[in-house]
């Protein structure tokens, strides 16, 4: 199933309201350290150019689920093999700037606050090093998806890095909003017969107070009628 602009607001990507800090708790880093005692270099920095052949990129591509490495230039530095899920061609998007994966509206006004919501949400991951989640249509390769995103902080030696689980969500998302036209086509046709038997009723009320009057008027007539002929008869 794809996503196109005109299915789901593409400028309602990322909002506030689906991140989530979580109160005065430690920061919930996840420490690298410990499984690159013989990988990283002697300055504790690790290199993620050839993460795919370290014990964390085997532990990462054993996972069912598609996830990210962004480094702090805000790159996407690894694609597990669970990305092909997403899309075939899931491992060309590796080097690229994360917020790219966004695909960017004709109006340049909403591509520049989708860009900067998408570099809020990363540097909040970054700074408080607590997990963060929100919503995004995402251009995996040449495959578009609404995605559920959970952002954790990794840190390997004096470098920090944000892993980014991808939930594919698009069947989700487009049942609902579907379900959402259908409602709202529903409520849009009730409210329409509602009005119509609104007028219909007023049409009858007014048909019912001219059949009153036109009565009315049809009994004073025949009275008059009666008068005039008795009054005649007694002349």
């Amino acid at each position: 199933m794809t996503v196109d602009n005109q299915s789901l607001a593409i400028d309602q990507c990322i909002e506030a309201q689906y991140h989530l800090a979580l109160g005065n708790e430690p920061t919930q880093t996840i420490d690298l350290q410990g499984l690159f005692t013989h990988e990283a270099g002697k300055s504790g920095v690790f290199d993620l150019s050839d993460i795919s052949s370290t014990s964390f990129g085997k532990l990462l591509d054993a996972l069912p689920v598609p996830v990210l490495l962004v480094d702090q230039w805000f790159c996407i530095a690894f694609v597990n093999q669970a990305c092909g899920k997403l899309s075939f061609d899931s491992k060309g998007v590796k080097g690229s700037r994360f917020a790219d994966l966004l695909p960017r509206p004709d109006d340049a006004a909403r591509a520049n606050t989708l860009r900067a919501k998408t570099m809020i949400l990363l540097e909040r991951a970054f700074a408080d090093r607590r997990p963060q989640k929100a919503e995004a249509i995402l251009e995996i390769g040449k495959r578009r998806i609404w995605s559920r995103l959970h952002l954790r902080s990794v840190r390997s030696g004096f470098d920090r890095y944000i892993m980014v689980t991808v939930e594919d969500v698009t069947y989700e998302r487009t049942r609902q909003r579907m379900f959402q036209k259908c409602e709202n086509e529903l409520r849009e046709t009730l409210i329409e017969l509602e009005e119509r038997l609104q007028r219909i009723s007023r049409e009858l009320s007014e048909m019912e107070q001219k059949l009153e009057r036109e009565t009315a008027l049809h009994e004073e007539t025949k009275r008059q009628l009666k008068a005039y002929i008795e009054n005649k008869g007694n002349n």
